[in-house]
């Protein structure tokens, strides 16, 4: 079962989380709760779930404090944050440090249950991403695999979310201290795609989902999406969705078979 922490400052929250999902239902179980930020962390550190849902506002540390701060150790359990506030720059925020969800409490049943689905399938293909690490891992360096695969990992956790950013493979592969060879390999092996082009498919979405989010021009959608050329940008916009950025956010569509 997938293991899971629940953290929330406001004790009938935490209560109302942990008992109004399905949680066994759904493959998972709640190892551990916290009250606060800092003792989540440390619950964090000490179980590594596969998943984490924090409350995002908190005295000692907030919910996307905490997030940024696991993400800055190296953490890579999956994110859901909670609130009781539906204001857009939280999830934004959370959207930055790459959250699984955002959430408003009090969470519903039907509503979580369904975000545990969508969990399940991705953190499946997670563990698929893994297994694929470990079938390039040759024979004589298997005992390496583990560092390899988290460092791959973490190489894979940083490019989705930094890829508004200047990246290249180059220097990823040296920040994690891998073989730029083996990078190409397991970003084939594991995404189905090039490194380049998971890059394009992770800013593509955003640019999308800013179209029809957003009031921002299309030049700022762009270069907020991490593209430095809009013209650029507006050819291969078109050429994936069959369909110009002016024209996506005039019909406010969303393209069949592309995930925001």
């Amino acid at each position: 079962m997938y293991r899971v922490i629940l953290i929330d400052d406001e004790p009938w929250a935490l209560y109302a989380l942990e008992h109004g999902i399905g949680w066994k239902e759904k493959g998972y179980s709640v190892v551990a709760t916290a009250e606060n930020g800092e003792d989540g962390l440390k619950l964090i550190e000490e179980w590594k779930p596969d998943v984490v849902f924090t409350d995002v506002r908190m005295d000692d540390m907030s919910g996307l404090e905490l997030l940024r701060e696991a993400r800055e150790r190296g953490i890579g359990a999956e994110f859901v944050i909670v609130s009781a506030y539906g204001e857009f720059s939280y999830a934004q925020e959370a959207i930055r440090y790459h959250s699984f969800d955002y959430i408003v409490k009090p969470v519903e049943t039907a509503e979580g249950n369904r975000l545990l689905e969508r969990m399940a399938a991705h953190l499946e293909r997670k563990r698929y991403m893994a297994e694929q690490v470990r079938l390039v891992v040759p024979a004589g360096e298997r005992k390496d695999y583990e560092v390899l695969n988290q460092n791959f990992m973490e190489l894979l956790h940083y490019v989705e979310g930094h890829f508004r950013e200047e990246l290249t493979l180059e220097r990823l592969s040296e920040r994690y201290f891998l073989n730029a060879s083996y990078v190409c390999v397991l970003f084939k092996r594991a995404t189905g795609e090039t490194f380049l082009g998971y890059l394009n498919t992770l800013r593509m979405r955003e640019a999308h989902r800013l179209l029809l989010t957003t009031d921002d021009s299309l030049a700022k959608v762009a270069e907020t999406a991490g593209y430095r050329d809009y013209y650029y940008f507006s050819r291969a916009f078109k050429k994936r969705f069959g369909i110009s950025p002016r024209q996506c956010r005039l019909e406010g569509r969303r393209t069949d078979g592309e995930e925001i």
